[in-house]
């Protein structure tokens, strides 16, 4: 594990079972995993993996919406 949370590429293989990119991101579609494609890379949380394993949703964080409040 990396100081970031992130998974590192020899983690990401193993999870997904796959070396490129397109396979890991299709596989973690899949599965329900967040993840972020900034580029040739796939970020995945360390997290989201452990909510996974656990059986748990794995929450992103998501900004909240203040469109319905009156200014």
């Amino acid at each position: 594990m990396t100081t970031a949370g992130f998974l590192d590429p020899d983690d990401l293989r193993r999870l997904t079972h796959a070396a490129r990119a397109n396979a890991q991101e299709a596989w973690l579609k899949a599965e329900g995993i967040p993840y972020k494609r900034p580029g040739r890379d796939v970020l995945v949380l360390w997290t989201h993996v452990q909510a996974w394993i656990e059986g748990r949703p794995a929450v992103s964080l998501v900004e909240p919406d203040f469109s319905s409040l009156e200014g």
